[in-house]
């Protein structure tokens, strides 16, 4: 069997300054779960054509010592496909190339953890646990939070008062969710947080992202047809009807935006408070609002 572990275009703004394949998702490298996935559903050895521009040689030196794994950084064969796949319990295989890709993959690896509360958590009276729950170290869950469905709390993250999380949901460690906060299927990287009464949906977000209070993704097209993305390669047809944003890491949003279904946000971009995000947004940029105030005399009583 073989397995490629290339380039990903069509994943950006994803990966610019961080590799894709190392993604910590349930606690291991996006890598690893590629490896073992791979592992398990081949009776023989595994050759695994890899870019070391884009994975770490480190992640590699677990599996060289099985026996039954090859690396080489040579060009594969004709007929080797350009994109890794996971495969799920149902022997399905999900390729990784759009960032949706992400939500199904995320859902297959954290659908397979036996649900579970660490010792350390904190979770408090009046919280609604309900579906295949993981709760890591030191997560802390405040009273009337709801979460409902294949959801992964990751280390020390916090989820504030009457916040819903529900769906397939993955917080990866130190993430905030304020009071009355909702996340529904989405991959959530280490350290983002979601203010109060926030909404994010069926998105990927890198680390180290802010969403201001009332901040909304919008996960939904009014004219109920499927969500476009420009990737890479072009405008892309998601085929799903609900889909939201895309967010490279250290990205922050203020107060009350919006961001309309299937928009791309780059790496380290503020967006400032009441503001509509229309279209797609390069790494690095600081979006404002300029808007004219017409203040006159009061009139009548």
């Amino acid at each position: 069997m073989t397995l490629r572990l290339g380039q990903l275009p069509d994943m950006a703004p994803l990966g610019a300054l961080q590799s894709v394949y190392e993604y910590n998702i349930a606690d291991k490298p996006l890598v690893s779960h590629l490896l073992q996935s791979a592992l398990e559903h081949t009776v023989g050895d595994l050759t695994v054509f890899a870019d070391r521009n884009v994975v770490q040689e480190s992640h590699f030196a677990p599996w060289g010592d099985s026996g039954r794994v090859t690396f080489t950084s040579q060009a594969p064969p004709e007929g080797v496909s350009d994109y890794p796949t996971l495969f799920t319990n149902e022997d399905q295989q999900i390729a990784l190339r759009y960032p949706w890709d992400l939500l199904d993959l995320t859902e297959a690896i954290t659908s397979q953890e036996p649900p579970r509360v660490a010792a350390s958590a904190v979770i408090e009276n009046g919280v609604e646990l309900n579906g295949n729950i993981v709760v890591e170290e030191d997560a802390f869950i405040f009273s009337g939070a709801r979460l409902k469905g294949n959801i992964y709390v990751g280390r020390g993250t916090v989820i504030g008062n009457n916040a819903l999380i529900r769906g397939n949901v993955h917080f990866g460690a130190n993430c905030v969710v304020g009071f009355g906060g909702e996340v529904k299927n989405s991959l959530l990287l280490d350290r983002v947080s979601v203010g109060p009464l926030a909404f994010v949906a069926e998105s990927v977000v890198e680390c180290d992202c802010f969403f201001g209070g009332v901040a909304r993704v919008s996960n939904y097209r009014l004219d109920q047809g499927t969500v476009g993305y420009i990737a890479a390669s072009g405008m892309i047809d998601t085929g799903r009807r609900r889909f939201g944003a895309v967010v490279g890491k250290g990205s922050s949003f203020g107060v009350s935006t919006v961001v309309l279904p299937g928009r791309s946000i780059g790496h380290d971009c503020i967006i400032d408070p009441a503001i509509v995000v229309r279209k797609n947004v390069p790494a690095g940029s600081h979006v404002k609002l300029v808007q004219t105030l017409d203040t006159t005399a009061r009139e009548g009583p």
